[in-house]
């Protein structure tokens, strides 16, 4: 017998899995969405980026995804667990869990970068907690745990024991 059998014997599981294999695709989407934007292509040069668009798309694609994945299996699956067991089913709580599990994600990669060695102009080391991607992480958390609670709903509804 599956864990996720044990826990809803209802057949939550068929939708479960779609969501934690779709839901990793939402942030790198939106990456390569934002690009240009991002990246200030001067000025904003969008047959460059069109020109450049496949080999942004694999490349985001394939960093992306895989730690997407291990971002869900490591957040978004106990999240779910801890909002089964309390019955929450407020699309909007699995988008704010979704914003924050990225916000810990990027104060992570910031801290991590800092205790790898990065050296800023005049060799001036600073303990950044945040940085200037922590708001596109903040709406691309959001928008994944929004695509998550919309993708486990059934007509509208959550499945509930």
């Amino acid at each position: 017998m599956s864990p996720l059998r044990a826990i809803n014997p209802k057949g939550v599981q068929k939708r479960i899995w779609p969501a934690l294999l779709v839901t990793p695709l939402v942030f790198p989407v939106l990456i390569i969405l934002a690009w240009p934007f991002i990246y200030n292509f001067p000025p904003l040069n969008f047959g460059s980026y069109l020109k450049h668009l496949p080999a942004i798309t694999f490349v985001v694609m394939f960093y992306g995804y895989p730690i997407g994945l291990v971002c869900v299996l490591i957040f978004g699956l106990p999240t779910w667990l801890i909002f089964k067991r309390l019955r929450v089913e407020s699309v909007w709580a699995y988008a704010i869990a979704g914003a924050i599990s990225l916000f810990i994600l990027s104060t992570l990669m910031t801290t991590l970068s800092y205790f790898g060695g990065t050296v800023y102009p005049a060799g001036v080391r600073t303990f950044p907690l945040i940085n200037e991607s922590t708001p596109f992480f903040l709406v691309g958390g959001f928008v994944s745990g929004y695509v998550f609670g919309r993708l486990i709903q059934v007509r509208g509804e959550f499945v509930s024991d």
